[in-house]
């Protein structure tokens, strides 16, 4: 996923999940804006970092509502 044209995949909603926890790899994912979630992973903390993800994608995505 970290090495795909950002031009094209910045926009994609993504959430990384992954045993590896070397200071390399946690430094390229945050460098990357990706959120990176450890294994063991618990439904309720997948459903929490999902959501937050797509929510955070669709704002993004929709235009500025004026007042």
């Amino acid at each position: 996923m970290l090495t795909v044209d950002e031009e094209i995949y910045r926009r994609l909603p993504a959430l990384l999940i992954s045993g590896d926890t070397s200071p390399q790899e946690l430094a390229r994912v945050a460098g990357a804006g990706y959120r990176m979630l450890h294994k063991p992973v618990s439904v309720e903390l997948l459903y929490r970092e999902l959501n937050a993800v797509l929510e955070s994608a669709a704002r993004a995505a929709s235009p500025a509502q004026e007042p």
